[in-house]
């Protein structure tokens, strides 16, 4: 069935950018850099969660972003969760973790796999780490379809709110920078190496997405500019982007899916 592109773009309820080295730099003033490494231990520190020693860099920057967003929301009520669906965009998430442990078989056997590392070898681990940790019980999504992941994701969101098939969806895009994505897909662009949450729901106070016209609305160019090549986390921190511009006195516009869609509200 074909998608139906008629559909209003949701509320943007909250938004998060979690990129370790730039913390505490509002995203409109960051800048495309060499990535900051950071592991389990400063996410279990700051959120509190245990259990992620494991989780590989890709999943822990996805978490710090999705509980930087909620704590900006408060206490929420289960049956808000059972209707907020994931939606996650990724490109090189694990490609770190499936070379592990391909090397790993190649070099002596299935059986010398680390039962640790296995998991996060599987695309949608972040996806449902995000579920599981926070109790998000929607439809849950997994997408590694290349530089429109991010795009692909705010279409299936409004999809779902509009089916009736959620009330809200958690968008996260994530990237990473590291040696072995660089050894595999080489480029000459400053990669970005963090992750985007947006938070979109179908009715509320928040600012909504609407058709316009607006010149020069956030695009791809304004992303790169400010955090390097992000492939699937694109479409989501032009989102991010903004949610976080709204409020500024001036016109906010943001260039999604072939179209030009305004914040109104």
């Amino acid at each position: 069935m074909a998608f139906d592109t008629t559909l209003n773009g949701g509320r943007i309820c909250a938004a998060s950018v979690f990129r370790p080295g730039q913390l505490d730099t509002p995203l409109a003033k960051q800048t495309a850099g060499e990535p900051v490494r950071f592991g389990y231990k400063e996410v279990t520190k700051a959120t509190g969660i245990k259990g992620l020693r494991y989780k590989d860099e890709a999943t822990l920057m996805a978490v710090m972003a999705v509980h930087r967003l909620l704590e900006t929301l408060g206490e929420e009520d289960q049956a808000i969760k059972d209707r907020t669906a994931v939606i996650v965009s990724s490109n090189y998430g694990n490609v770190d973790t499936v070379v592990e442990v391909a090397e790993q078989i190649a070099a002596t056997s299935v059986d010398d796999t680390s039962a640790m590392a296995l998991p996060n070898a599987s695309s949608n681990s972040i996806s449902a780490t995000i579920s599981i940790l926070f109790q998000l019980r929607g439809v849950n999504l997994m997408l590694c379809n290349g530089d429109r992941g991010g795009e692909d994701g705010f279409e299936l969101a409004r999809q779902l709110i509009a089916a009736g098939r959620a009330d809200r969806v958690m968008l996260v895009g994530v990237e990473v920078d590291n040696a072995v994505v660089r050894a595999l897909f080489p480029t000459n662009r400053q990669r970005f190496h963090g992750a985007a949450a947006v938070l979109l729901a179908a009715e509320g106070a928040a600012p909504e997405l609407v058709p316009g016209k607006a010149e020069a609305p956030i695009g791809r160019a304004t992303i790169e500019a400010l955090c390097g090549y992000a492939s699937g986390a694109e479409g989501i921190l032009r989102l991010a982007l903004a949610r976080d511009a709204f409020g500024s006195g001036e016109a906010v516009a943001v260039s999604m899916c072939g179209q030009t869609w305004e914040l109104d509200g």
